[in-house]
């Protein structure tokens, strides 16, 4: 797996990605990295309570005697130190929690970030939001309606999901970035540069 970290190297070349876009087309691209879609505590919270009521039955049925306030206090430690490992450890948590909620979680969480940075708000609503999801290691693209309005679908889809790939499958940042460049093209054959056109976002990486 190459370098997941958002170095500075990472950083000049995803800036780089998102100015050879908008030098060459209309489109405006915004890059952001956020360390996790969700806190998924409802399903940590669910498994912990699971297992604090394995070690409850365990101590109350094995063959071994437990003492009293160690058959009380042992899953209640036990169930805040596994809620608290989930919490900590990235890989746990892709283990601990099914893919389809993690991929509906990123989604939900690009959605809201579409707005909540204003892409949804250019002139021309020809916004695209990119967005990398380290703890989920997934990659999630949201564009305006004037995208969907001026590429054709199947381009569209095939142009996105090539961006897409490289952090999905693991090929981290600088990958990707050289996937966005390699986008421009089509973002200039639908979406030319206009005589009036304005920068109206940020070409900087916005990260938490």
């Amino acid at each position: 797996m190459k370098d997941r970290r958002l170095t500075e190297d990472a950083k000049k070349a995803l800036v780089a990605a998102v100015k050879a876009v908008e030098a060459k087309s209309s489109a405006e691209v915004v890059i952001a990295v956020r360390k996790r879609a969700s806190s998924y505590a409802g399903v940590h919270l669910l498994r912990s309570v699971v297992l604090m009521y394995g070690v409850l039955l365990y101590q109350l049925y094995a063959p071994q005697e437990f003492a009293l306030h160690w058959i009380v206090l042992n899953p209640l430690l036990v169930m805040a130190g596994w809620f608290l490992l989930l919490r900590v450890s990235p890989p746990l948590t892709r283990a601990s929690v099914p893919a389809k909620l993690r991929r509906e979680a990123t989604q939900a969480a690009a959605r809201g970030l579409f707005f909540d940075r204003g892409v949804r708000l250019t002139s021309e609503r020809i916004g695209v939001l990119i967005v990398f999801y380290q703890l989920e290691r997934v990659l999630e693209v949201v564009v305006d309606q004037g995208i969907v309005d001026n590429i054709p679908a199947g381009e569209l889809r095939s142009t996105l999901d090539a961006i897409r790939l490289p952090y999905d499958t693991d090929l981290g940042f600088l990958a990707t970035a050289a996937a966005i460049e390699r986008a421009a093209d089509v973002f200039a054959t639908h979406l030319p540069v206009r005589d009036d056109d304005v920068n109206e976002l940020s070409d900087e990486v916005d990260h938490d």
